[in-house]
């Protein structure tokens, strides 16, 4: 018969119990919060975990200056692009209202502007003298603003804000 080993039982129940504690610690805070508060630090650990999927600043076609993750401007001059970037959006449990507008100049090629809500995307396409204007309403979930290119050359140029 093999005997007891106490070592290896501290190492499996000492951790439960610490994951226990931190556990009941928690709901006590929890208690305490605001259920406002509770939503904000949810919705920005959401947030946080969500703006991988945004394409860095580095790695942009264009240039991006945000307000944060789904308000600002977004502005490329390109030949002969071809790929994606995902210029503002995020994961969020609460909803958002975005006004967005821009243009695209073509000199040849394509790009479209794709706006991705959950699983439904919506693709628009814009002539020269055209200025695209959309309204979003921002379900919870993923929500991204993309421009595609597909051997692009012209210039881009796109707006987000809040609605009011």
């Amino acid at each position: 018969m093999g005997s007891f080993n106490l070592s290896k039982v501290k190492k499996i129940v000492l951790p439960i119990l610490v994951l226990f504690l931190l556990i009941s610690l928690s709901a006590c805070k929890f208690n305490y919060m605001k259920s406002q508060d509770v939503e904000n630090m949810i919705d920005n650990i959401v947030g946080n975990i969500s703006k991988s999927q945004i394409t860095k600043d580095e790695n942009l076609i264009g240039k991006r200056t945000s307000n944060d993750y789904y308000t600002g401007q977004y502005n490329s001059k390109c030949e002969n692009q071809i790929g994606r970037d995902v210029i503002f959006g995020g994961g969020s449990i609460k909803e958002k209202s975005i006004k967005i507008s821009g243009t695209i100049k073509t000199e040849k090629g394509k790009a479209i502007i794709r706006v991705r809500q959950n699983e439904d995307v919506k693709e628009y396409s814009v002539n020269n003298d055209e200025v695209f204007v959309a309204e979003l309403s921002l379900e919870n979930g993923g929500n991204y603003i993309m421009i595609d290119y597909d051997d692009f050359s012209g210039t881009v140029q796109i707006f987000s804000e809040y609605s009011k």
